[in-house]
């Protein structure tokens, strides 16, 4: 598999569910964040960014080198990799002793009990297991309950935002790709395997048996990792399982999900559509106009209904991808070439991968006569956490997407779904890419 580490972001939401130890309506919170806060014992100011001693970067702050960080320059990334003890980038044992010091002394026992039991055999291999504390296996639900929806993927306790983020792009643009083709293996009807295809090479693939039994946790009956927005619905969880057997090579059906700790939702995205291959671009280098024109190459534009009134604020326009696309963040703010935040009053998170549904544009009319129309870009992104929407230059509206056979409407700002104008985007991400 790909080694870059574009995103590896556990979801806070989740992890802090496990520590709580029973399932959150966070969207009907009125503060939501509060409890986020007190949960993972650290400040929103420091929750979401890279650099800054986060429970929700616990693993690749210590497994990974800063020079392998994304959107790192080659200068800084020599700099900080020069302060770095060889073990710890090489993601031996001596990197666990620094992990557990760097550990804020705010943090629960609980979580940092928690974060330890995922950090350990990731670091000591020998170490790994299939079972979890507080968690079991099992079969929580059916396979899809209505259809593929790019929706679905929520993202669980582990750092596989890049594949969560691929899942739910690959889904949006490449549906059929996401298929249950199962068979039995008894005589008994609850008894059968779903065989998954994962291309290994752009011109081969492996197959992967898995059942539909996952890590779920005790007393909640929520699975610990990938979920469904859908209730009932495991498709997300019985994929991440196959890619755990693809990266580790553990055969049974138990493989270890905390190996799909951080990852390429680029290059994750072409092994779900086996034929394609990964395209990169860095936003440090690419104009806003540049990046712009690439996602509307790899999109279909949404039809304008005959005779519609253009709304007084003015006209919108839309479309959707074609071709699975994600982007991915600095690790840290610092790493961006421009004045950014990873906070709670941003809404954008660091070290994280997204997944890339479209494009708005909304043109303004003049309030002059005889003054030309404004146009913003928008670029539609979805956060794999399936909330905490970004907040810098969005767009508060519907995003119309053309289904080959109707017209979906998709709130924007909720659901993890949000636009926010290509400029602020350039700023904000590292970089974007396509399978195709």
């Amino acid at each position: 598999m790909n080694s870059n580490f574009l995103g590896g972001a556990i979801n806070p939401y989740a992890l802090a569910e496990t520590v709580i130890g029973k399932r959150v309506e966070w969207n009907k919170l009125e503060r939501p964040l509060e409890l986020l806060e007190k949960t993972l014992g650290t400040r929103a100011d420091r929750l979401f960014d890279g650099g800054k001693g986060s429970p929700v970067f616990a693993l690749q702050q210590s497994l990974l080198s800063p020079a392998a960080r994304p959107g790192r320059t080659a200068k800084s990334a020599r700099a900080a990799t020069a302060k770095t003890p060889a073990k710890a980038r090489n993601g031996t044992a001596a990197a666990l002793p620094a992990f557990k010091a760097n550990l804020s002394e705010q943090i629960s026992p609980a979580l940092r009990k928690h974060l330890v039991d995922i950090v350990t055999p990731v670091l000591i291999p020998q170490l790994r297991t299939t079972e979890y504390s507080g968690a079991t296996w099992s079969d929580p639900g059916d396979f899809f309950e209505e259809g593929t929806e790019f929706g679905d993927p929520v993202q669980g306790a582990v750092g596989d935002c890049w594949l969560i983020a691929a899942l739910a792009s690959v889904a949006l643009s490449r549906p059929y790709a996401i298929v249950q083709r199962n068979r039995t293996t008894g005589p008994g009807n609850d008894a059968f395997v779903n065989a998954i295809d994962i291309a290994d090479t752009s011109a081969t693939t492996k197959r992967f048996e898995v059942t539909e039994n996952v890590p779920v946790n005790t007393g909640t009956g929520a699975p610990r990792f990938a979920r469904s927005a859908e209730a009932g619905e495991i498709w997300p969880g019985v994929y991440e399982k196959a890619f755990a057997k693809f990266r580790s090579g553990n055969l049974t059906d138990k493989p270890d999900i905390l190996v799909l700790h951080g990852g390429d939702c680029v290059d994750a995205s072409a092994r779900l559509v086996p034929g394609t291959v990964a395209h990169y671009t860095q936003t440090s280098t690419s104009s806003a106009d540049a990046l712009w024109q690439q996602l509307r190459d790899n999109c279909i534009a949404t039809p304008t209904a005959a005779g519609a009134l253009e709304p007084v604020f003015g006209r919108l326009r839309s479309g959707r991808t074609i071709n699975p696309m994600t982007a991915w963040t600095y690790a840290t703010a610092a790493d961006a070439p421009d004045p950014i935040a990873y906070d709670g009053s941003t809404g954008i998170v660091g070290w994280h991968c997204y997944s890339i549904l479209g494009w708005i544009t909304r043109t303004s009319l003049p309030v002059v006569f005889g003054q030309p129309a404004r146009t913003q870009r928008y670029i539609v992104l979805r956060n794999p956490w399936g909330q905490h929407e970004g907040l810098v230059d969005t767009l508060a509206a519907d995003w119309r997407s053309h289904e080959t056979s109707w017209i979906r409407a998709t709130p924007l700002n909720t659901g993890g779904v949000f636009a926010m104008t290509i400029e602020s985007f350039k700023r904000y991400f590292a970089g974007l890419g396509v399978a195709s």
